[in-house]
Formats: C-alpha cells, structure tokens, sequence
C-alpha cells in the first residue's frame, strides 16, 4: 500500500483522524458538560478567533491560486497563461472577501461575539490581510516543477471548496443550537433544550445560533493540513520542512477549536467533526490529484515548459 500522495504520509491523515474520533466519542457522551465547565464568552481571545480565526481561509486560497500561477504562467498555450493571472486574482479578492465577512459590524452575530469594525475598515483589513498572504507564497514558492504545483492546488482549493458546501448544507439539515444560544434567555424565547449532534431537526431554523455542527471555523482551519504540500516548492528549504508545516496546520486546528468551545460558539463534537470532514476531503483529493497527473505525457504536462 502506498504510504504517500503527493508526498503527504499517510500516517498523518490517520493521527488526525485518530483524534477526531476520540473527540467525537467524549463529545458525543459529554458535549453539554463539557461547555458548561469551560465556556467563557467574554474574553478578547475568544472574540478575535470569532472574527479572525477564518483567516486560515485566506492563507489556503491564497496558497493555492499561487500555485496555480506559478504552474500556468510559462505555459505555452496563451489560454492557459491567461487563466493562471484570473485565478491569481480571483484568489485574492475572494479570500479578502471572506476575512471582511467575519469581522464587519454589518452582521449581527459579529456585533455580538467577534471583534468587528465598519464596513470600509473591514474591506481594508480584509484587502490587507490578502495581499500579505498572497505576497508570502510568491516571494517564497519557486516554479520549477510546474506540473507538482498543480496538482497541490487542485487538492487545496477543492478541499476548501468542498469543505465549505459541505459542513454549511449539513448545518441547515442538523439545526443544532449553539450552547451560547441555549444559555441566553434574550435569544433562546422558546427555551429549547440541548441536543446532541445526531438529533436532526432539517431546515427548521436559519439562523446563526442553530448552526452548531459542524464547526466551519474548525473545518476551515483543517484546511491548513495542505501546509506541507508547500514544502517541495519552497525557494528556501529548511529542515524537517514537510514536519515543522504539518504542525503549524496541527496548531492552527487545536487553537481554533479549543476558542470555539470555550467561547460557547460550539460543543466538542462539533469541532471534532468539522476537523474530521475537512480531513477526509484532503485525503480524497489529495489521493485523486495524485493520480489525475500519473501519465507523464498527459496534455498538460506535454504543453508545460
């Protein structure tokens, strides 16, 4: 059995795996004790991961479009030169979209638990956040192997892709409320009750606080477990490269799930499951990116010089 797709051991996938279910198995048996124990919805921290915790997706789509970039650009078909720079620039109008999203005053919710500023502030946070994470891989990422830098942003950016549809249709289908909601008499009128993550309520409720599991800030930031697919196309290479990124996306993941809990946003089974989706993703398409280039002398690799 092949131990590595795309250069990403296996063993990696499966260590996250491996505690994403045990999260799962307490979460599911102790979710409501759990929150109630630790949850403090007052502190900086918590606020600054609601409205800031999101940037992860920023980085990744930022990543990946560069590598896009830098696979097409020298391509000799003008078509596809052209498609490098849109996805270049698309990538960074869309991830300054998204970090101006989370931290705007025009959304209620970030009012009430993120850090949020005016409209046009979050526009140029937004706008400078994307520009400095656009700016690190360009500097930093070498396009030497053209056809490598390719199949890595295929698999980052259809894990983004595929993780944000995925865990926002099944929060609709779930409806499970949010601990914070349930504790708050101002918001919870018709005092529902805690449910665990398995009692499905479909399409009942469409706001913000009935949207529990998964946790989207937490599958987001699995998103970072690509980080090492950065490491062979580094113009710097450092030792133990693949490692020191696998543990920053690691980091970045326990970070973003522990202030999710803690800020009453989610339970833990939420996290563990939006970590564990977003993982599964990554596999799957780490694994088809792998094999959709494997013909040395596809028409692609034919026209890239």
């Amino acid at each position: 059995m092949k131990k590595e797709f795309l250069g990403m051991p296996l063993f990696d996938f499966l260590f996250i795996g491996a505690l994403c279910l045990v999260g799962i198995l307490f979460g599911s048996f102790f979710d409501w004790q759990i929150s109630s124990n630790i949850v403090n919805q007052g502190t900086l921290m918590g606020k600054i991961v609601e409205g800031f915790g999101i940037f992860f997706s920023a980085v990744m789509i930022n990543l990946s479009t560069v590598m896009f970039f830098k696979g097409l650009r020298a391509n000799r078909l003008l078509g596809l030169k052209i498609l490098g720079y849109v996805l270049l620039l698309t990538g960074f109008v869309v991830s300054a979209y998204v970090v101006k999203s989370y931290i705007t005053e025009e959304k209620i919710v970030n009012l009430l638990y993120a850090v949020h500023f005016s409209k046009m502030i979050s526009y140029v946070i937004g706008f400078t956040i994307s520009f400095f994470f656009m700016a690190i891989p360009l500097l930093f990422i070498k396009s030497d192997n053209k056809e490598y830098l390719i199949r890595a942003a295929i698999a980052i950016i259809l894990t983004m892709l595929g993780q944000y549809l995925l865990i926002h249709f099944i929060k609709r289908l779930d409806c499970r409320p949010r601990y914070r909601f349930l504790v708050d008499s101002s918001f919870n009128t018709n005092n529902e009750v805690f449910r665990n993550w398995w009692e499905f309520k479909p399409f009942a409720f469409d706001d913000d606080g009935h949207k529990s599991w998964p946790s989207g800030h937490t599958a987001t930031a699995a998103v970072s477990l690509l980080l090492p697919l950065a490491a062979p196309v580094l113009r710097y290479p450092f030792k133990h490269s693949k490692q020191v990124l696998f543990l920053i996306g690691l980091a970045s993941i326990i970070l973003i799930a522990f202030f999710r809990i803690y800020h009453g946003a989610h339970f833990l089974s939420d996290v563990s499951f939006g970590c564990l989706f977003t993982l599964l993703l990554a596999l799957l398409w780490v694994y088809l990116s792998d094999k959709l280039f494997r013909k040395k002398k596809s028409l692609l690799t034919e026209n890239l010089s």
